[in-house]
């Protein structure tokens, strides 16, 4: 398979040229999740991967479990309140909105829409609709995150751009003395609304808090692997509480040390996008962020994915730190659904 660097993102990140993802056999689409989960970035140009939604979700499935993990979904929450008959009109509304985005494409686990557009009746027709997106990962503050996501250009993506930032390379260079202080640094996380994702309507909000950080003081390493071992840090600061054991003006020291260390141009890239492209983004070690503002005619799908199937392990979330199942942590200890259900609050 033939592949070639991308300029920046350090050492790191490839584009595939020599495949057509549309017509590809599986074992050719192992090889390319291979290359991603090692890359930690693959780009593929709109000439080799222009796929359907159900194409894209085949390859999900080629990897591994597309969702997988604790389910924190809206679905899930409304379904176990409507047992206890305490559905509210919060969960009422996030249903909508994400029935919404979701529509078409239903029946592909871990897959949505993301743009700005709107339906006859003024909502949203996707997911992140407005606004710049700080640099983030996905499920930041939990320990149940996917190891990839899979972003595919549609329509209207002309003159907008996504930034990709990893931290293996400059994880690599810092002193012995930072890499022991690291090595047992747990980030205690909480949800501030608008702080990802600023301009995001109240419904909206409350899902990416569904996704991002949906129980406060969630407890998340900071050194963690991808899941081919590179090692890095999870670089989740707009989310980050402070530092277990730390005060918040000590937590605030460290991670703008971090965010110097780690944030530097030669270990990012920038994909400025055309109709047709796509992205596979490791959410291990990996962080990015949208800086376009108008999204109303941009139109993408976002699939997220995990390795289990090609790397014969379990490769979510605290799955790479040698944990047994992924999950959200409190005081030290993962937490079941039914707590997850009972503490769950929220953003608005």
């Amino acid at each position: 398979m033939k592949i070639r660097k991308l300029n920046g993102f350090g050492s790191l990140g490839v584009e595939i040229y020599d495949i057509n993802l549309q017509n590809c056999l599986d074992e050719e689409l192992i090889e390319v999740g291979l290359i991603s989960a090692d890359q930690l970035l693959v780009y593929i140009n709109k000439d080799n991967c222009s796929v359907t939604p159900e194409r894209l979700n085949y390859i999900a499935n080629i990897f591994g479990n597309p969702f997988g993990g604790v389910d924190q979904s809206a679905y899930k929450m409304t379904s176990e309140r409507r047992k206890s008959k305490n559905i509210t009109k919060k969960d009422l509304q996030t249903l909508k909105e994400l029935r919404k985005i979701r529509s078409g494409l239903e029946q592909y686990d871990g897959m949505i829409r993301v743009t700005g557009k709107r339906d006859e009746e003024g909502d949203f027709l996707g997911m992140f609709a407005e606004g710049v997106l700080d640099w983030h990962c996905d499920r930041q503050g939990t320990g149940n995150f996917v190891p990839m996501i899979v972003l595919m250009s549609v329509e209207g993506t002309e003159n907008t751009s996504t930034e990709f930032l990893q931290t293996a390379d400059a994880y690599e260079t810092l002193s012995s003395e930072w890499k022991d202080q690291l090595e047992n640094l747990v980030g205690v996380h909480k949800y501030v609304p608008n702080k990802i994702a600023p301009g995001l309507n109240a419904s909206q909000d409350n899902i990416l808090r569904m996704n991002m950080c949906p129980i406060d003081y969630s407890e998340v390493p900071v050194v963690c692997y991808s899941p081919l071992r590179r090692k890095g840090i999870r670089l989740s600061y707009a989310t980050l509480h402070h530092f277990k054991g730390y005060s918040e003006a000590d937590s605030n020291e460290i991670m703008e040390y971090l965010k110097n260390w780690f944030m530097r141009p030669e270990f990012m890239y920038e994909q400025k996008w055309a109709d047709g492209e796509l992205i596979m983004m490791d959410q291990t070690i990996t962080v990015h962020r949208r800086m376009t503002e108008d999204c109303s005619k941009r139109v993408m799908v976002r699939q997220t994915c995990n390795y289990d199937k090609i790397l014969h392990k379990g490769t979510q979330g605290l799955q790479n730190l040698g944990y047994a199942e992924p999950g959200i942590v409190l005081d030290s200890k993962v937490i079941t659904i039914e707590e997850y259900i009972e503490k769950f609050r929220y953003a608005y």
